[in-house]
């Protein structure tokens, strides 16, 4: 696989040696090449950052029109197979694709994104210090999550879960739409780590063990996301938690407390909209956010660039 070199850029006078690593299927492409426009456009220090796609799963590569696409925006993409086993969901692609890149790609600081984010501001606040493990957002809801380790199928598979990764201490966080904590937990949308950490490589060890045991959640769905909060529990650094504004929950946006939600994209770094623009219904839901300034340069952009891409 072809290597960038590393960026070498200037993020508040510190040197900085980054890179952006995503997944691309078909079903998704298009958000793919949103991202990395994004990413070009209004990513600061980070705008000339690589970024390496991946089709990890078999039958999976892309269309012409993405490879031409990315090639223009400076993409780096591999159809190699990563993930040959676990191919119920998407999601379980993430641990195997960031393992690999953490082997091969040279660059100091690994930023791992979700294709249906856009990056609107700098988002230099994944560059994180080595004393950190991980720089991460909280889970917008608890779903599996717990705040014991005894009673339920949930309870009983974190308890399983943080023997099999060797959690030694436990922390808290509050979910983004609730004030309850609960056990570590954290969304897998945007995660930046230091390579030497080999964060990503635990991550992908631990997924396989979970996954060959068998030991299973509620919501099989969420295996990858529990594994990776398990996995960075049991490494004895602290984790940084990204500012609200970061991975902000767009389709949650009218649910969040006034501490929480924006009033602009000109307020995010970056919004991780889920399925809000699917089936161009996204204009829609775009004129219907309460409480949001809609005579901004980034809202001007957006609408342009999901009309061109028809997503």
């Amino acid at each position: 696989m072809q290597q960038y070199p590393s960026l070498l850029g200037l993020a508040g006078g510190v040197p900085v040696n980054a890179a952006f690593v995503i997944c691309t299927e078909p079903a998704f492409e298009k958000k793919s090449v949103l991202l990395v426009r994004s990413i070009r456009k209004f990513g600061g220090t980070l705008s000339s950052a690589p970024v390496y796609s991946f089709s990890p799963r078999k039958d999976h590569a892309i269309s012409n029109w993405a490879e031409a696409e990315f090639s223009r925006l400076g993409v780096e993409h591999s159809n190699v197979e990563l993930n040959m086993r676990y191919t119920k969901h998407g999601v379980y692609n993430k641990p195997f694709v960031c393992a690999y890149t953490e082997h091969r790609i040279p660059s100091e600081h690994l930023i791992f994104l979700d294709s249906d984010q856009v990056i609107f501001n700098d988002p230099k606040a994944l560059l994180i210090e080595d004393d950190y493990v991980a720089a991460v957002r909280p889970v917008n809801q608890a779903n599996i999550g717990v705040s014991a380790l005894v009673g339920g199928k949930n309870e009983k598979y974190w308890n399983e879960l943080y023997q099999l990764c060797g959690v030694r201490t436990r922390s808290m966080v509050s979910p983004m739409l609730s004030d309850r904590e609960i056990f570590a937990y954290f969304n897998t949308g945007m995660i930046s780590i230091r390579r030497n950490s080999r964060a990503w490589s635990r991550w992908a060890a631990n997924f396989e063990r979970v996954m060959e045991m068998r030991l299973e959640p509620s919501e099989p769905y969420f295996i990858e996301q529990s594994v990776f909060a398990a996995t960075v529990s049991s490494m004895n650094k602290p984790i940084a938690l990204l500012p609200p504004n970061y991975n902000y929950p767009l389709p949650a946006h009218h649910a969040l407390s006034d501490r929480l939600r924006i009033a602009s994209f000109e307020e995010a770094v970056s919004i991780h909209y889920f399925r809000a623009f699917n089936d161009r219904n996204w204009f829609i839901f775009l004129e219907h956010l309460p409480h949001f300034d809609r005579q901004s340069e980034r809202y001007d952009w957006l609408i342009q660039t999901l009309s061109e891409l028809a997503l």
